[in-house]
């Protein structure tokens, strides 16, 4: 047990540094980001023909279910066709099976699971909540790490202690900062994938 919580040992200063780095245009991008998926998640609830804070959830759900390894336009592209097919592409059938049972109506936080689905889901629903948990995914932890992480390192984000951790330097650090924690980690994110080639602004 030991042994593994020293793994992924990063640095809180690290994702300071990389909003630090971040020019006025990343942060509006960040500051929106989950706002925008906010109302992208309710736009495909109503496609399925739900209203209110219903379709909220049911997009919101559905994005999440199938967001594992997937890039954030292709993850909205597939929830939209599994919504008119029933089917989402280049998904898994866990993740397909449990989309559609949100789609059916089953409350996403009895279908969803996993340390970054779950927050993933949450923050969506509500992105400048109280008592916001912070969403790690790889490049969020990359940004904690100063430094990609290899793929063996990314499993390592689904040890509860680790990714505890990892989510008490961004909540500290967006103390200091004075911003939401949600506002932190998608600033960071959007600066980390621009540098490192994965986007464009």
């Amino acid at each position: 047990m030991k042994k593994r919580n020293r793994q992924l040992r990063g640095s809180k200063w690290h994702i300071n540094d990389c909003y630090n780095r971040s020019s006025e245009a990343v942060r509006q991008a960040g500051s929106v980001w989950y706002v925008n998926a906010h109302y992208t998640a309710r736009e495909i609830g109503e496609l399925a023909d739900y209203s209110g804070d219903v379709a909220l959830k049911v997009g919101s759900g559905i994005i999440s279910a199938l967001s594992p390894k997937t890039d954030w336009d292709k993850n909205i592209l597939y929830a939209k066709e599994l919504v008119r097919t029933g089917y989402a592409p280049r998904q898994t059938e866990k993740n397909n099976e449990k989309a559609l049972r949100i789609l059916e109506g089953e409350d996403p936080l009895n279908v969803l699971g996993g340390l970054k689905v779950i927050p993933f889901y949450l923050a969506i629903c509500s992105p400048e909540g109280d008592e916001a948990i912070p969403v790690i995914d790889r490049h969020a932890g990359a940004v904690y790490m100063g430094r990609s992480i290899t793929e063996k390192e990314q499993k390592k984000l689904s040890n509860v202690r680790v990714m505890d951790r990892i989510q008490k330097q961004y909540l500290y650090i967006a103390r200091k900062q004075r911003i939401h924690v949600h506002r932190l980690q998608a600033t960071t994110w959007v600066q980390w994938r621009i540098e490192k080639g994965y986007a464009t602004l």
